[in-house]
């Protein structure tokens, strides 16, 4: 929700941490989220049906990149581009996969970054703990937090959405 109406405000970070375990959706949250950011459609957001939707959902756009990045040298390289025009978004979104993995030295250089961002980039840092990143780019990202869905959650939404032929015994043992 707080993601959600920043972004439908306008008033959304240069920078944020989703912190959770592996598979509650770090990643899809993110990649709705710079959706929503670039979505040119109306109403709900992302509306799933603009040009800058569609590219960015099936992973097709040149302006959201993706990284797995643990060294200091991958994220000046990285830093070279952060000032470079985007390609056909008004953004440029950088999502940092395992953030929780880079080491010091990689943070340190990113830190920079966060400091004084471009005014069109925005990061999101992906982890699994974020006690693992640096105190300073703590203090200067949003933390969002991610939890596993409870299974009747899941069971219900399966239940209506997909898959309601099955028995409840075969749906609960899929689950």
């Amino acid at each position: 929700k707080t993601l959600g109406s920043a972004i439908k405000n306008k008033e959304f970070s240069h920078a944020y941490i989703i912190e959770g375990d592996k598979g509650t959706g770090k990643h899809t949250i993110a990649r709705l989220a710079s959706s929503a950011i670039m979505c040119q459609g109306e109403g709900d957001l992302p509306c799933e049906k603009c040009d800058f939707c569609r590219k960015i959902l099936n992973d097709n756009c040149a302006d959201v990149r993706f990284y797995d990045v643990f060294k200091v040298d991958e994220v000046r390289k990285i830093k070279e581009t952060l000032y470079e025009s985007s390609t056909e978004c008004p953004y440029k979104i950088y999502i940092f996969n395992d953030a929780h993995k880079m080491n010091i030295k990689a943070q340190n250089a990113l830190l920079i970054s966060l400091e004084e961002p471009p005014k069109n980039v925005v990061f999101f840092l992906l982890c699994q703990d974020a006690s693992y990143l640096l105190e300073t780019i703590r203090s200067r990202a949003q933390l969002l937090r991610t939890k596993p869905l409870e299974n009747q959650v899941i069971f219900d939404y399966v239940r209506d959405n997909m898959l309601s032929s099955l028995s409840d015994e075969k749906l609960n043992e899929i689950i």
